[in-house]
């Protein structure tokens, strides 16, 4: 007998650990969300400007020490 009340407890306590974090699992689903985001945005941006604004290209195109 108190081994079923036990058993019955145990399986009502995890059967809500299970249901929440199943929810949880839906909610944060890496499918759902995009792969761009603000912080990738701005990353691609800033490594953009640097190749951009330095000389690295015409360095690495030019440049006599560079062999090719």
């Amino acid at each position: 007998m108190i081994i079923l009340i036990i058993f019955f407890l145990f399986d009502a306590c995890t059967g809500k650990i299970r249901r929440e974090g199943q929810k949880i699992l839906k909610e944060n689903d890496p499918r759902k969300q995009s792969r761009i985001n603000v912080h990738s945005v701005f990353w691609m941006v800033a490594g953009m400007c640097v190749f951009y604004y330095s000389d690295f290209y015409i360095a690495i195109k030019v440049d006599d020490r560079i062999h090719r």
